[in-house]
């Protein structure tokens, strides 16, 4: 009985003092490290008077004291040996990937980048992820997907001239070198990616890698930012099917400070109605004006006119692209109010909604909200969607597509040709156009190889055919010749966009347009 009240006191008074630390901690939080000494010194006297109390409660004869501060220290010892097993077993698990073991980008910073803060030894590093690795996720199964991350691990380790290489998040890595020329670099990197370019389990299957790598020179200068570096020069690997690597420059910084500062001046540029709204007109094949598409137009501090290549791709990578394919609508929505209480005769227009703003929960929600608010016919308005959409959880955007052709409006798939869209695919989007990419039509004339011509007209010829067969409208993006267009009238294409007619134009200049038809 007295060894368990004995236990019980020191739980009871350990449990106390971890309580007034706590409310220690959170009266200086709150009280701004004011806390007043004299508090302090009174619970620190108050939970001395405790102790007292309970030896002298428990501890009659000296030896029975002696039995408690024995007892006491040796929970304290007992206490700080767990705190420190749980410290070292936490800690590895922090710097490790849970299911490959990998290290992590946190045991590169502490390890690597902290120390080299003190030691400045020059090194190269590198940022990359495996091109479509979602695919392989979905084609072959996580079990498969997992393995081509762990053989990337198992390959850099055999690479000599790799110092480090660390898993960051999904398909991401990073890795450190030793000391090489640019050169030297790219060609290590891309004869590492050369052998593990190929599924084990299906060697057709190729692997591609997107990767950024920064030399010593700018790793050293860059210090805390050679991983921004990295991934800037990343983001510059655009071709699907090829590996890339390109080495950091200076212009690439100075651009991603342009891209931070434009995405900075976004809000401020919508309030001030410095973002314009251009229509483009839409054509049947004969001429008539059957519709127009919305664009953006950046009249940055009204003196620098800025197209959308220009800032829209900062704009999407930030995550406020929602904000102007929602402030185009919202203007698209007015107008035609406008143009239907002149009694104009009116044609559809079309905005486009972006694969980031699609994704959004509340994205169908907010559009009826803002269509219905200024009245305007749901078929008046029509959603243009672009091929690289279908990307990413493909079930669900297919889903949000049948719940928009539900509400009456029009539907329609940009670029179509530049992606990957299966034709299986295809069949289960319900589409009202499909809209045929500029490349395909500069191909159709000013391909330099005959053969070039004759395969892409074939191409253009069989998308045609399968649209009227599907009674899908198509629509040739880029028309700006005649002969271009009378080859595609010759092979069904039933709508048209270009400078061959009219190039994109205020809303005012297509409201006389409208006014003419």
């Amino acid at each position: 009985m007295l060894f368990s009240s004995y236990i019980r006191c020191i739980i009871i008074l350990l449990l106390n003092h971890f309580f007034y630390l706590f409310y220690y901690i959170i009266a200086i939080i709150l009280t701004g490290f004011q806390y007043i000494a004299s508090d302090l010194e009174s619970h620190r006297t108050d939970t001395e008077a405790r102790f007292a109390f309970f030896f002298k409660l428990h501890s009659k004869k000296k030896n029975d004291r002696i039995l408690v501060m024995i007892y006491f220290f040796f929970a304290l010892i007992v206490s700080f040996s767990i705190s420190i097993f749980f410290l070292f077993r936490y800690r590895d698990r922090a710097y490790y990937e849970r299911f490959s073991g990998q290290k992590n980008w946190w045991w590169l910073w502490d390890f690597f980048f902290l120390k080299q803060k003190k030691v400045g030894k020059p090194f190269c590093f590198a940022h990359f992820d495996i091109k479509d690795f979602k695919m392989i996720n979905e084609n072959f199964g996580h079990i498969i997907a997992d393995k081509v991350l762990a053989r990337v691990g198992e390959v850099a380790e055999k690479e000599p001239w790799v110092k480090h290489l660390v898993r960051c998040h999904n398909d991401n890595f990073a890795l450190v070198t030793e000391l090489l020329s640019e050169k030297e670099l790219k060609t290590k990197l891309l004869e590492m990616f050369d052998k593990m370019d190929s599924l084990p389990e299906d060697p057709s299957y190729k692997i591609y890698y997107r990767c950024g790598a920064v030399s010593s020179e700018h790793s050293i200068a860059g210090k805390d930012m050679v991983a921004d570096f990295a991934k800037l020069a990343q983001a510059q690997g655009i071709k699907p099917s090829a590996t890339e690597v390109i080495i950091y420059t200076e212009s690439m910084k100075d651009k991603y400070f342009k891209a931070k500062k434009i995405v900075r001046e976004i809000p401020r540029a919508l309030k001030d109605k410095e973002l314009i709204v251009y229509i483009q007109p839409k054509h049947n094949i004969k001429g008539r004006l059957s519709g127009g598409e919305a664009l953006i137009r950046w009249n940055r501090h009204f003196n620098e006119f800025l197209f959308p290549r220009s800032f829209i791709g900062y704009v999407e990578e930030a995550g406020l692209i929602h904000l102007i394919d929602f402030y185009v609508l919202e203007t698209v929505c007015k107008k035609i109010k406008e143009w239907r209480s002149q009694n104009i005769a009116l044609v559809p227009v079309s905005v486009n909604i972006s694969r980031y703003t699609i994704t959004i929960p509340f994205f169908l929600e907010k559009a009826l909200q803002v269509v219905d608010s200024y009245d305007v016919p749901h078929e008046l308005i029509e959603f243009e969607l672009t091929e690289t959409a279908l990307y990413d959880n493909q079930e669900y955007i297919v889903s949000i597509m049948e719940a928009i052709k539900t509400e009456d409006f029009k539907l329609s798939m940009d670029d179509f040709g530049t992606g990957y869209s299966s034709l299986n695919l295809l069949q289960k989007m319900p589409l009202d156009t499909l809209k045929i990419d500029k490349s395909f039509v500069d191909n159709i004339l000013t391909s330099i190889e005959a053969d070039e011509i004759f395969k892409a007209q074939v191409i253009l010829k069989n998308i045609l055919s399968m649209t009227k067969d599907m009674n899908v409208d198509s629509l040739a993006e880029g028309v700006e010749l005649e002969k271009q267009k009378n080859i595609l009238e010759r092979w069904g294409c039933t709508h048209i966009q270009g400078h061959y007619y009219n190039k994109a134009m205020p809303i005012y200049d297509f409201e006389e347009m409208l006014q003419k038809k």
